[in-house]
């Protein structure tokens, strides 16, 4: 492994980490602003859409950051 790709690797778990915190208290838009700079990362892609959805319809609060999947 090239130390390029390991630096990537980590940025990008470091910026999933850091949206992830965003994304639990409430921060749609700020975690997804974090998670698009990693387009190439598929659990980044994924948590990124599920904030755009809940930009849109915001879960009620008190949120606990649970999200429920009601399809496959």
């Amino acid at each position: 492994e090239d130390e390029l790709g390991d630096a990537l690797r980590c940025e990008t778990v470091k910026d999933y980490e850091a949206a992830l915190a965003l994304y639990v208290a409430s921060d749609f838009a700020g975690a997804r602003a974090v998670l698009e700079r990693s387009p190439a990362d598929p659990p980044s892609c994924a948590l990124a859409e599920r904030c755009a959805m809940l930009e849109k319809n915001p879960p009620p609060l008190p949120w606990d950051g649970v999200w429920v999947s009601h399809s496959k």
